[in-house]
């Protein structure tokens, strides 16, 4: 099935050598083009969501963006952020037909580090589009980071009499592994977006435990599949060692997804 799956030679968002990179790195461990694949899954897994469940329509002027149980992997420091999401952000710039004019990118997970919560200044978020670069519809995208369990910090938001939950209310909710099936901590999680309609894109780390997390969000009341767990066109290409891995078993980041509406 992984053999089966490679990623598109072209694509309506990501440009061609990334595209490439993907493609032609399977079988070939010591290219460079698979440390590419480690570097780009994320964003390329994002921006293939978004495209694959056509969240973004030609009339779609401000999109938003939550990344659930977001940690160190994605958040260590500003510096990580911009190197994890700043390429789906020129891909949106460049590529897309017409993107939005503003994005809104929240990353909250109660393993947030602590210096992607405030810098020097007390702020609490970070802009990956510059001033100096060149004019595109897509001026602004603000990325904010949060510390806390997603439904507390989204109860809060609704509490909140000052926010605007046109602004807060996402198109996209994105789980880079989770592990659903194997902690129990999400559950209130799952129980409070059972009473909302977000689609929902989460990763796993091996088709196992892909099915175990699709066995949990079956579970949830009102869940609905929007496609089920597959190997990942975009998934990194680098092995991660793990002891407990299963013999025979590759254990890659984003090397499989699925996606719910919740």
């Amino acid at each position: 099935k992984r053999q089966q799956t490679t990623a598109p030679l072209h694509h309506p968002w990501i440009p061609d050598e990334v595209c490439r990179a993907f493609h032609h790195s399977e079988g070939n461990p010591l290219s460079a083009e698979v440390e590419s694949t480690q570097n780009l899954s994320r964003a390329a897994t994002l921006a293939h969501a978004l495209h694959r469940l056509d969240l973004i329509t030609l009339q779609t002027d401000h999109l938003v963006v939550h990344v659930v149980g977001c940690d160190g992997l994605e958040a260590a420091s500003p510096a990580k952020i911009q190197e994890t999401f700043r390429p789906w952000v020129q891909w949106l710039r460049t590529h897309a037909r017409k993107p939005p004019r503003t994005v809104k990118l929240c990353l909250v997970g109660p393993n947030m580090p602590i210096d992607t919560d405030a810098d020097d200044t007390g702020a609490r978020t970070l802009e990956l589009v510059e001033a100096t670069e060149s004019k595109s519809r897509l001026t602004s995208v603000n990325v904010s980071c949060h510390r806390g369990y997603y439904h507390e910090w989204r109860q809060a938001q609704d509490d909140d009499k000052n926010t605007n939950s046109s602004n807060t209310f996402p198109h996209l909710l994105v789980a880079y592994h989770p592990g659903f099936w194997g902690y129990d901590t999400w559950k209130p999680t799952l129980e409070w977006l059972a009473q909302r309609s977000v689609p929902l894109e989460a990763t796993s780390y091996t088709l196992l435990e892909a099915e175990e997390d699709q066995e949990v969000l079956e579970a949830v009341s009102g869940a609905t599949k929007l496609f089920e767990a597959e190997y990942n066109p975009f998934s990194s290409h680098q092995n991660r060692p793990t002891s407990t891995a299963i013999k025979g078993e590759e254990y890659r980041e984003n090397s499989t997804w699925q996606a719910w509406r919740i």
